[in-house]
């Protein structure tokens, strides 16, 4: 038999559902929304790292000066930084 991630999902729940109190099914639900939450957020670091890094490459064969993700992050922080502190 073939493991089934979902299956076995859906047997857990069944399992914690019956050990755990409301409070505790409460608390744990929250962690796994934070998981979920850090899931997200990594995926979508990933893909945009993920297209800089293309983006880089394009411009590096196409002749154009190349791309520096340092150089841009260090003028997102410039401009966070203006803004959180104006002169």
């Amino acid at each position: 038999m073939k493991f089934s991630p979902e299956l076995f999902s859906y047997r857990v729940y069944n399992e914690l559902h019956e050990r755990l109190d409301k409070q505790e099914r409460k608390l744990l639900l929250r962690l796994i929304d934070l998981e979920n939450a850090i899931q997200d957020e990594t995926s979508l670091r990933n893909f945009t790292n993920g297209y800089l890094l293309a983006r880089g490459i394009d411009r590096g064969l196409s002749g154009r000066p190349p791309y520096f993700f340092d150089r841009e992050e260090e003028g997102h922080a410039k401009v966070l930084n203006e803004k959180e502190n104006p002169v």
